[in-house]
């Protein structure tokens, strides 16, 4: 048998003949499994978009240089007036997520035939196939501008780039040129991929035009469908010399790992493949064949269409093999790709589970539908007594009427012919009765202790021995009995309503058990207020969490900051407060977030600081004690504060806003003041409002769980009020002042809530894992009742319908904000190998 030899790589790879060149090692690219999940659309792909947007809409508003001057180690951009570096903004964005706004694109188009170096008016012939020329009926012809959109889109004969908006199909056809090495090597890290001897005055109108070519050619790129190539098609890339050592040896160590755990490195520029073998006189230095390509074919609008180019986006590839001969690199690539769409095939685990998950749903589902059908039988037996009870609070009036008439008559009559001695007992009792008449009026929950009053001065009237020439003495005895009268229905009225009030508590203790026991019976069913994820938000996989909990899904755990017994409070500070607009005559002053309207729903008062906000500070007040008595420097003064203080904290937190009458802050009513522009600084008359309610309402309704005694020793806590500035001192004032300062992410930019993130771990004694714990949980809270957040992680908007119940149903928000499930303020040390 003829001994078989081993083919030279350069011509095996120039031959195409990936098989003999790779055949020892290309089942390993069979075995990388490819992982799968959403695209996270992470801030620095978000920032990215704004300074491309910005570049083309401003562009004196963006700067880019090389720092530091001397020996650049990065590329420094400043958006706004705020410097980032870009450098590694772009390696850290995920250009497969890239989202760029149509008025953007239409900027793009004017500056790329006006304005850009590459690919503007002056740019020569840029379709140099005659085919390509025939379509856009421009043969014959030297030179080329860029063709209309009528022009290229002629190209796409096989409408594989209807989606893409035409500047999106210029970027492209732009990369597909010489350019493309220019664009590559930003995106992996080089300083300086324009001349040699660029200006700096060059270098930020280069750098700008670059970075807009790159955005737009993403954008696009994520549109075009995905080629699968067949069974057994290879890919093929080459590098010259330029490629970064550091890139080379990300290589060279991925293709080195142990199969079955591979190490993913992340493809920062374009990679761009080509389907044609390598010409013979080809002398490229790294050398790829990719299996397993999925990537887009561009062909047919590329500057070079006979090379069949495929194009990936930049993205994670797993380097299988390396080999060097001859001073050349050759690599066996593949993509790892991740989907947006669930895989069509279902795993056999997946389906086990979906087994699982199947059985478990229809009987958590049952469980629950009988638990509603009980909250759903005693909510009708609460409408009956409501309506019983508002016919019978009717008939209290009428009889309140009669009393008051009737004891204000008696009293005038005797007070005539009986001198004030003999009467003083009576007159107590008359004027504890007339004193609060407007008030027995107003409130016909008080009737019951109207009758009883109004029973102790019949009583010591008969006591009396009435003179007999009293004038009007048939009036007199007329009097006495309609007010017997009314007393005996009095009595029985009052026995009813108590009757129905006991009925009613009884209800809503049965409703309250039913609803803890919905909460606590775990479902695979979403929550009512389950609203898709923000754009690129991670979405866990079921399955993993089934694997995990080895068989069991995991269930949100009992509520730990409930705020016992407040409810009264809460309800009061809303309705009396929170729900009421702001004060109109200070409009002119700061009209900001003054209310918000919901389509189908209504109008939420003061959104930015109402019910919502004002539950998620008053529910975090107990985490942040926890949190700072584990990491404060000063952990010993938190621990000595007990239940009890904690509590007057919450409620402290449930009247911190109640005062305003708009949005102003400090700074600004001080400066209004100042300007002479208001009386006094308004922030201050807002905290009065708030300290005066505070007392106000504390004093007339006694808390044992609070327990205030005095006046006194509520002023000595009404000041906490104020916890927002810094200078007030003391442990309490500081959990309160952070438990405000976290929820400013809702109205506090990315550069104005950095103030808040240093604060938090300087408290907590510069461990920055437990801050992001704390703040990942609040921006939870923020999903969970629907706000808008603007400081932390993604921006998103409001979601409508979820915040406008938060904002007008304390139940509804305290649910929300308990089913965020609470952080662990210690992780569980790690186990010793």
């Amino acid at each position: 048998m003829p001994k078989k030899t081993k083919p030279q790589m350069s011509k095996a790879f120039k031959k195409g003949d990936v098989d003999a060149l790779f055949r020892s090692v290309d089942r390993r690219a069979e075995e990388i499994a490819l992982p799968y999940g959403p695209l996270p659309h992470n801030e620095s792909t978000e920032l990215l978009e704004k300074i491309v947007t910005t570049i083309l809409s401003e562009p004196d508003k963006v700067i880019i240089k090389r720092k530091p001057k001397d020996i650049p180690t990065h590329i420094e951009v400043t958006l706004d007036g705020v410097k980032y570096n870009l450098t590694q903004m772009l390696k850290e964005a995920d250009l497969r997520t890239i989202d760029i706004e149509e008025a953007t694109k239409e900027h793009y188009v004017n500056f790329v035939k006006k304005k850009a170096k590459h690919g503007g008016s002056a740019q020569k012939a840029i379709f140099e196939d005659d085919d390509q020329l025939n379509l856009m009926g421009l043969a014959g012809k030297d030179e080329v501008t860029n063709p209309t959109e009528e022009q290229i889109r002629k190209l796409d004969t096989k409408h594989d780039f209807d989606d893409l908006h035409y500047a999106e199909l210029m970027a492209l056809n732009i990369y597909t040129q010489g350019y493309y090495s220019v664009l590559n090597g930003i995106l992996r890290g080089r300083l300086n991929p324009f001349e040699a001897d660029v200006d700096t005055a060059s270098y930020d109108s280069q750098m700008k035009e670059a970075l807009c070519h790159i955005a737009l050619a993403n954008s696009g790129l994520n549109k075009v469908p995905e080629v699968p190539l067949p069974a057994g098609t290879r890919a093929f890339r080459y590098d010259d010399k330029n490629l970064p050592k550091t890139v080379l040896d990300q290589r060279k160590e991925s293709a080195d790992r142990v199969p079955g755990k591979p190490l993913v490195v992340r493809e920062s520029g374009f990679v761009s493949t080509s389907l044609e073998k390598p010409s013979e006189d080809f002398d490229a230095e790294y050398r790829t064949v990719f299996t397993n390509v999925t990537g887009r074919n561009v062909g047919a609008i590329s500057f070079y269409p006979g090379e069949r180019e495929l194009l990936m986006p930049p993205t994670d590839i797993v380097y299988v093999a390396h080999f060097k001969k001859h001073h050349k690199h050759y690599f066996l690539a593949k993509p790892v790709r991740a989907l947006r769409d669930t895989p069509e095939e279902k795993t056999q685990e997946e389906k086990e589970f979906d087994t699982w998950l199947s059985k478990q749903s229809a009987a958590e589902e049952s469980a629950i539908t009988q638990l509603k059908s009980e909250l759903e039988t005693t909510s009708e037996s609460q409408k009956e007594l409501f309506k019983e009870k508002t016919t019978l609070m009717e008939e209290t009036g009428d009889h309140t009427l009669a009393l008051l008439d009737l004891i204000e008559n008696l009293h005038r009559m005797l007070s005539e012919h009986i001198k004030p001695d003999s009467l003083s007992a009576e007159t107590k009792i008359y004027n504890q009765i007339i004193g609060k008449k407007a008030y027995y009026k107003a409130a016909p929950h008080e009737f019951a202790n109207l009758v009883r009053l109004a029973q102790n001065y019949q009583d010591d009237i008969k006591k009396i021995k009435i003179p007999t020439k009293l004038s009007k003495q048939q009036e007199f005895i007329d009097c006495l009995s309609q007010m017997q009268n009314h007393l005996e229905q009095g009595k029985k009225l009052a026995e009813t309503l108590d009757n129905i009030e006991s009925r009613e508590a009884l209800l809503q203790a049965q409703r309250d058990s039913l609803r803890k026991q919905i909460e606590k019976t775990p479902t695979a069913q979403p929550r009512p207020y389950a609203h898709a994820p923000r754009r690129g938000t991670p979405v866990v996989r079921t399955r993993a969490i089934y694997r995990a909990q080895g068989g069991a899904l995991p269930t949100v755990g009992k509520p730990y900051y409930m705020l016992d017994g407040t409810a009264k409070h809460i309800e009061f500070v809303y309705q009396k407060f929170l729900s009421k607009p702001y004060n109109r005559d200070l409009k002119k002053f700061d009209d900001n977030d003054w209310n918000l309207k919901v389509e189908g729903k209504g109008k939420i008062e003061r959104p930015n600081h109402g019910l919502a906000h004002t539950l998620r500070v008053t529910a975090l007040v107990p985490l942040v004690h926890e949190f700072l008595k584990a990491y404060s420097p000063q952990k010993e003064n938190f621990e000595a504060l007990d239940a009890k203080t904690l509590k007057r904290c919450q409620y402290i937190a449930l009247f911190k806003v109640i005062g305003r009458e708009n949005e102003l802050g400090f700074k600004d009513a001080q400066t209004l003041y100042e300007e002479g522009a208001t009386d006094v600084n308004l922030y201050s008359k807002f905290k009065d409002n708030s300290r005066k309610a505070l007392v106000d309402y504390t004093l007339h309704h006694h808390d044992k769980d609070i327990d205030f005694r005095s006046k006194k020793e509520l002023e000595q806590w009404h000041e906490y009020l104020d916890s927002g500035n810094p200078n007030l001192p003391g442990e309490i004032a500081k959990i309160l002042r952070i438990a405000h300062n976290l929820d400013l992410m809702r109205c506090y930019d990315h550069r104005q809530f950095k103030h808040t993130i240093k604060s938090l771990k300087e408290d907590l004694g510069g461990n920055e894992e437990a801050a992001t714990r704390l703040l990942e949980y609040v921006r939870g809270l923020m999903d969970a009742t629907g706000n808008r957040v603007m400081g932390f992680g993604e921006d998103q908007d409001y979601n409508d319908d979820l915040f406008y119940d938060c904002s007008t149903d304390y139940k509804t928000c305290l649910a929300q904000i308990n089913s965020v499930p609470k952080p662990a303020v210690r992780l569980s040390p790690r186990p010793e190998a």
